[in-house]
């Protein structure tokens, strides 16, 4: 990189006859005049417009900068060059309030920071153009009035309004118009139908705490309004008042000027309504398409506490848990819960911890009941299975006909599930209609026919009754079922009303 070699001279102008103000308002401009060279290191002068940096630092060297400014300098054909200080940002007139000395950092476009000139004496006198205010206030806004309770007081104009309450608009300058605003020792009072618009608002601020209040005086409504004009002039926003008719504490919305209560505190009962005007309820939310939202990053949750006293508490939770949406009961210490009843969104499966009660009708698709037994070789859907003589609580693949230790027949689907699932169980239907493995080889099957175990393992087969003289009589214990639908010949799998006798 290029040394440069740069020769500063420094100094401050007078005011001139131009800029010349009554003595006792005179101000010092704000501007600094900074004079120098740049050449680089052979000598040689840079000339043109050169991008500079200005910089004032606490520090001779390092640091943090407390003002920076920008200036484009035109450098003659020497290397002269002259800069005002505070042209392009302004100078902060505080930093030359103090004793504690100022370094001036310039650095060239494309070259590092030259070393650092202190500033003298002659800056600082800035500070004396604050000399006859207070805090940047004339002495005049510093007045005590007396208090007064209404907007009739002894502070009548609206310049006197603005400087006793030190509101001030977006641009810092005293409000005007304020015939309706008051003060007391605490409180700003706001009485009128007085607006304040401004980018900066209104800001209120105190060691101890602070009060607005917004009162439409005795038999008028105080409305607090905040609203957003939009391009059009249409006015969106939050209208805070009371009710006219009630009192109640009302939250309205406004779109496109209109105005409508969203929120109500009912003052009687301590009620809140969203939607309503009457609330039923500690919480009443109404509407025609009425939607709350709960949400949790990892869950949401409604907790419903029955206070039996200070330490025992009776408490249920709805909650939705990773999809899973869930009853649960709390112990009195917080310290246990169980689920009552989940239901996973997902797949619709309901689990009940408990009994369940009906009063009603209990509605299944499909139409058989069956219960999980332990099986021998994992019999599938339609077989016919019987008790195993060799286990105990088991069942096997029926193999004989006539079989008096007949069960019922695996089931693909129930309708009612009972009995616990396990990897050696099957599901064994013993009522209901399921589609049963026959086999019509050993006689045909025609609808109504009562069915029993056949030769062909897991099969079923037409019963054939017993006959003696004009009485007949199929073997007890060996009937499985009667057949809904018939089967000429072969093996086929039909529906079977089974009923076990």
């Amino acid at each position: 990189m290029k040394k440069i070699a740069i020769g500063l001279a420094m100094c401050v102008s007078g005011i001139g006859a131009s800029d010349a103000q009554t003595v006792g308002t005179a101000v010092p401009p704000p501007l600094i005049p900074f004079s120098g060279t740049m050449t680089d290191v052979s000598g040689a002068p840079l000339v043109g417009t050169v991008s500079t940096i200005f910089a004032l630092y606490e520090e001779a060297a390092g640091g943090v900068p407390l003002w920076v400014d920008i200036q484009a300098l035109q450098v003659d054909p020497t290397g002269g060059y002259l800069a005002l200080l505070g042209a392009g940002t302004a100078l902060p007139v505080d930093l030359f309030a103090s004793s504690q000395a100022l370094w001036l950092g310039v650095q060239p476009e494309g070259h590092g920071e030259l070393p650092r000139t202190r500033f003298f004496s002659v800056p600082y006198a800035l500070k004396a153009g604050d000399a006859d205010t207070l805090g940047g206030r004339s002495v005049s806004e510093f007045v005590l009035f007396s208090e007064f309770e209404d907007g009739e007081g002894s502070v009548g104009a609206a310049a006197a309004d603005a400087a006793a309450t030190g509101l001030r608009d977006g641009s810092g300058a005293g409000l005007a118009g304020f015939a309706g605003l008051t003060t007391t020792s605490d409180d700003a009072r706001i009485t009128g139908d007085t607006h304040i618009d401004g980018s900066a608002g209104i800001g209120i601020s105190s060691g101890t705490g602070a009060n607005l209040e917004v009162s439409g005086g005795e038999n008028k409504l105080g409305i607090f309004r905040v609203t957003q004009r939009a391009t059009g002039g249409a006015a969106y926003g939050l209208d805070i008042g009371l009710s006219p008719s009630t009192g109640d504490p009302v939250f309205s919305k406004i779109v496109n000027d209109s105005v409508a209560e969203v929120m109500r505190f009912q003052r009687t009962t301590g009620y809140v309504g969203l939607g309503t005007t009457t609330p039923d309820g500690e919480l009443d939310i109404e509407g025609t398409t009425t939607t709350a939202f709960i949400k949790g990053t990892a869950q949401a949750a409604i907790s419903l506490v029955d206070m039996e006293g200070p330490t025992n508490a009776k408490e249920g939770r709805l909650i939705n848990n990773g999809g899973t949406f869930s009853f649960q009961s709390v112990n009195d210490a917080r310290s246990a819960v169980s689920d009552k009843l989940a239901i996973n969104l997902a797949t619709g499966a309901v689990t009940i911890a408990g009994d369940l009660t009906v009063s009603g009708n209990v509605a299944a698709k499909y139409q058989d009941v069956a219960e999980w037994v332990e099986a021998v070789g994992a019999p599938l859907p339609g077989t016919v299975v019987i008790v195993d003589p060799a286990g105990r609580n088991r069942v096997m693949t029926s193999a004989m006909p006539y079989d008096g230790k007949v069960l019922g027949a695996v089931s693909p689907q129930p309708g009612l599930v009972l009995g616990e699932p396990g990897p050696t169980k099957v599901l064994v239907a013993q009522s209901g209609r399921v589609k049963v493995k026959v086999d019509a080889s050993y006689g045909a099957i025609a609808a109504g026919d009562l069915l029993t175990t056949s030769p062909t393992p897991g099969h079923a087969m037409r019963s054939d009754p017993l006959t003696q003289g004009k009485l007949s009589w199929h073997r007890p214990g060996t009937v499985l079922g009667k057949a809904l639908e018939p089967l000429r010949a072969g093996r086929s799998e039909i529906l079977v009303l089974i009923t076990l006798q």
